[in-house]
C-alpha cells in the first residue's frame, strides 16, 4: 500500500480557536500541522524542522508577520509561505509579494477563508516542487558548465571561440601558450583569418562561411612563426542558440608542425630509398650485361678447347683445364642471369605473356633438365598430374624457370638414393604444383627468410653449397606475378615441400 509523503505545515497564529480550525481543515488532507503562537517560536520551530510550507498571521504579539517572513526566508529562501491577515492592506500585500510570498488570504468573520487554506497550501507545494525541479536543472547546468570550463582550461589542446564577425573571443591557456600570448586580452578581437598564411586564407574563409550556416568542418593550415612555418590541424563547430541560429563557432586546434616534419623526413627517406633501389637495379642490369659478353666468349672458347675442334691439345691436362673453365663460366653465367632476373623483377620490367600451357608437358621438360644429375646421385624422380588439371594460363618461360629452380634445389639438397616427386592437382579451383623431396630439409628459424633475396641457409648441411640465394626469391616473385602464392614446409633430415597455387583464369 502506497503511503502519502510526510508533509508538515507550520502555522504561526496566537488565536487558539483559529489554530484548532486550521488544523481540522488541513489535517483532513493528510498534512501534519505544528502550531507556534509567537513569531520567535515560529522561527525556532522552522530552524529545527524542515517544513514543506509555513502559514503566518500578519500580526503576532511579538512581531509583525512580514518580519517573521523576512527572517524565515533569510534562512531558507525557497521556503513556501502563506500570509494570513485580518484586513485588506495593499501596502502589506505589495511588501509580501516583494519578499516572494505569492499566496495571500484575508480572514473573514464567517471563517470561510479556512476552506481556501488546503487548496492554497496545495498550490504552494506545487509551486515549491516546480521551483525545486528548476533549481536542480539550474544546478545541473551550472555544474555542467563548471566541468566544461575546467576541461577547456586544463586541455593541452587549443580551444577557442569565434564570433559571427570572425573575431576570436576566447581561448584556453594551451592556445595562449601556442600563440605566445600572456592572457586573453591579447587575442580577443583578433581576426581569425589573420592567422593562416595567404595561400590558406580563401579555403578557410569558405569553411568558416559554411560553419556559420551550420556545417562543421576539419582542416589543416599553416601560419608564419618566428622560426618559419608552423602547421596546424583545426576544426569549426557551430554553436547555436535556443532558436537554432548559429551565434558563434568553437574551434579545436593542434600544432602538427613536428608531425609534419617527421612525415616529410619519412617521405624524403622513402624517396631516397626508392632512388637507391632503382639505381641498384639499374647497376645490376648494366653490370650483368657487361659480364655476359666476356662470359659468353670464355664459354665459347673453352668449349672449343675442350672439344678440340682444331686438333689435339697435346696434353689431357689442358683438356681438364678447359673443362674447369667451361663449368666455372657456366656457373658464373647462371649467377649473372639470376641477378638480371632480380633486377628486372624489382624494376617492374619483367614481362609475362600468358598462354594456355600443358602442365604435364612443362613438368616433364623440367624433370629432363635435372635427370642427368639426379641419376648420378641415384635419386628417383616421379611425376603425377591429376586428370582434372586444366591447361594453366601462364607465361611459359616463367613457369619453366619456376619449376627448374625448385627441382635444381631439390636435387642439390637431396642425398644419394633419395626421392623427388612433382604433383599437379586442383585445390579449391586453383592449379597446384607441388615438389616434394627427401633431402636435408631447412631449419624452422630459416624458413621465414628462405625466399628473401640473397638469403642462404646457414645450417651445417648447407655450408658447402654455392649460389647467391636468389633462386627461391625469383620463384616467389614470378609466382606472385601470376597472382599465385608460394608456401614452403620443411623438417630437418626429412625433406622439403614447395607448393605453388595458381588461380585458374
Amino acid at each position: 500500500m502506497n503511503q502519502k509523503p510526510d508533509i508538515r505545515i507550520l502555522y504561526i497564529e496566537d488565536e487558539h480557536q483559529l489554530c484548532g480550525l486550521f488544523m481540522a481543515v488541513v489535517e483532513v488532507h493528510g498534512y501534519r500541522v505544528d502550531i507556534a503562537s509567537t513569531g520567535e517560536d515560529g522561527i525556532a520551530f522552522s530552524n529545527k524542522t524542515n517544513y514543506s510550507a509555513v502559514a503566518i498571521d500578519s500580526q503576532l504579539p511579538d512581531m509583525a508577520g512580514i518580519e517573521i517572513a523576512r527572517k524565515l526566508l533569510a534562512e531558507n529562501p525557497n521556503l513556501p509561505l502563506l500570509m494570513v491577515t485580518s484586513k485588506s492592506d495593499q501596502r502589506l500585500a505589495v511588501e509580501a509579494m516583494a519578499l516572494g510570498i505569492v499566496n495571500y488570504v484575508i480572514k473573514d468573520r464567517g471563517k470561510s477563508y479556512l476552506e481556501l487554506i488546503p487548496s492554497l497550501i496545495g498550490d504552494l507545494l506545487k509551486r515549491s516542487n516546480q521551483r525545486h525541479v528548476e533549481l536542480e536543472a539550474e544546478k545541473a547546468v551550472l555544474e555542467s558548465e563548471r566541468r566544461y570550463r575546467t576541461l577547456v582550461a586544463s586541455s593541452p589542446i587549443c580551444i577557442h571561440e569565434i564570433d559571427i564577425e570572425g573575431n576570436l573571443i576566447s581561448m584556453n591557456q594551451a592556445g595562449l601558450d601556442m600563440m605566445k600570448a600572456k592572457d586573453e586580452s591579447e587575442i580577443c578581437g583578433l581576426r581569425y583569418l589573420n592567422v593562416p598564411i595567404l595561400e590558406d586564407k580563401e579555403r578557410i574563409r569558405a569553411l568558416m562561411d559554411r560553419a556559420f550556416q551550420g556545417q562543421s568542418s576539419k582542416f589543416e593550415f599553416s601560419a608564419q612563426g618566428e622560426d618559419g612555418l608552423l602547421h596546424f590541424s583545426s576544426s569549426f563547430v557551430p554553436i547555436k542558440d535556443e532558436d537554432g541560429k548559429v551565434i558563434k563557432l568553437m574551434g579545436v586546434t593542434q600544432d602538427i608542425t613536428q608531425q609534419r616534419e617527421i612525415e616529410e623526413k619519412l617521405y624524403s627517406a622513402l624517396a631516397d630509398a626508392e632512388n637507391a633501389n632503382e639505381a641498384k637495379s639499374e647497376f645490376l642490369a648494366t653490370m650483368s650485361h657487361e659480364f655476359r659478353t666476356p662470359l659468353n666468349a670464355i664459354l665459347g672458347f673453352s668449349e672449343m678447347l675442350r672439344a678440340q675442334y682444331f686438333g689435339p691439345l697435346g696434353s689431357e691436362t689442358y683438356k681438364e683445364y678447359a673443362k674447369d673453365i667451361y663449368e666455372s663460366g657456366g656457373h658464373m653465367l647462371a649467377l649473372v642471369n639470376d641477378m638480371l632476373d632480380v633486377a628486372a623483377i624489382e624494376a617492374g620490367k619483367r614481362q609475362i605473356n600468358k598462354e594456355p600451357l600443358d602442365v604435364n608437358e612443362i613438368a616433364e621438360r623440367c624433370l629432363k633438365d635435372v635427370e642427368h644429375t639426379a641419376t648420378e646421385k641415384g635419386i628417383n624422380l616421379s611425376l603425377r598430374v591429376s586428370d582434372d588439371v586444366p591447361p594453366l594460363n601462364a607465361d611459359k618461360r616463367s613457369l619453366v624457370q619456376i619449376l627448374h629452380n625448385i627441382l635444381s634445389n631439390a636435387v642439390k639438397f637431396t642425398e644419394h638414393d633419395g626421392t623427388i616427386e612433382v604433383v599437379a592437382s586442383m585445390i579449391e579451383g586453383s592449379v597446384t604444383l607441388c615438389v616434394r623431396d627427401s633431402g636435408v630439409g631447412i631449419a624452422p628459424e630459416n624458413l621465414p627468410k628462405i625466399a628473401e633475396p640473397f638469403s642462404q641457409s646457414h645450417d651445417e648441411a648447407y655450408i658447402s653449397r654455392d649460389g647467391t640465394g636468389l633462386g627461391l626469391s625469383i620463384v616467389k616473385s614470378l609466382v606472385e606475378l601470376h597472382e599465385g602464392t608460394l608456401s614452403i614446409e620443411s623438417e630437418l633430415g626429412k625433406g622439403t615441400t614447395v607448393m605453388m597455387l595458381f588461380p585458374n583464369q
